[in-house]
């Protein structure tokens, strides 16, 4: 990829990071810091700083489990 375009997506990410945590309902929070993540993966791996690439990976693992939890426990109330 070009590097200003892998520049952009990385900034992009590094926002949607800041402003996840301020939403109320925990599963946009989960959605947006699984996409932010996934944006920053992107840079580290062109970076090829393999650390930030296993740590993202894990992050993103972190939230996508919880995203899922918060899922059943909406259906559970709801059904």
């Amino acid at each position: 990829m070009e590097k200003k375009l892998i520049e952009v997506i990385a900034w992009g990410g590094a926002m949607i990071l800041i402003v996840a945590p301020f939403f109320q309902d925990i599963r946009l929070t989960s959605f947006h810091m699984i996409f932010g993540l996934s944006l920053l993966t992107i840079q580290a791996v062109d970076q090829e700083l393999w650390n930030l690439v296993v740590l993202n990976i894990c992050g993103i693992i972190g939230w996508s489990l919880k995203f899922k939890k918060e899922n059943e426990i909406e259906k559970a109330r709801i059904g």
